[in-house]
């Protein structure tokens, strides 16, 4: 598998330019609205759980928002790879390309979405007066083990079709 990746290097390339650019295409705020998004879905929440459930949990708010980003990554992963082979059906109809390449890209075009707010998610976190520490590395761990996870998914969620 991983010869074929290094054979079909530029088309995957292509293809996850092309899905990042086709998501945001026709959208007035572009690529702003991938971190726009998470952030009006926190507020919402964070207004809901702190005013009217007098949840008072220090860094809730964070809280909140790290559960959102990993479940946003999750629906966005899973939803554009099941749709992965009906969106690019008449691309591997007309040249022999293993197909496990459009779910591969479309999850790769979700963890770049997931890494923009990621970014944001440590801008809050700063605000939020939480220190730095050598410990938020560990954090590449789950990041791998949520990236490895949806691949997972969208393989067995449209599995019978794809060839190995």
């Amino acid at each position: 598998m991983l010869q074929k990746m290094r054979k079909y290097q530029f088309l995957f390339e292509e293809l996850v330019k092309r899905d990042f650019k086709k998501k945001y295409k026709r959208t007035v705020l572009g690529m702003f609205w991938s971190v726009l998004s998470p952030l009006l879905m926190l507020l919402v929440m964070s207004l809901v759980f702190t005013q009217f459930f007098g949840r008072s949990t220090p860094h809730y708010t964070i809280y909140l928002f790290c559960g959102q980003l990993v479940f946003s990554y999750f629906t966005d992963a899973t939803n554009s790879g099941m749709s992965s082979l009906m969106d690019n059906s008449a691309v591997f109809s007309k040249i022999n390309v293993p197909k496990y390449m459009f779910l591969l890209s479309k999850n790769v075009s979700s963890f770049i979405n997931f890494c923009l707010t990621l970014v944001v998610f440590f801008v809050f976190v700063a605000i939020d007066g939480i220190p730095f520490r050598w410990t938020f590395l560990l954090l590449l761990y789950p990041i791998g083990c949520l990236v490895v996870f949806n691949i997972g998914m969208g393989l067995i969620l449209v599995g019978p079709v794809y060839d190995f």
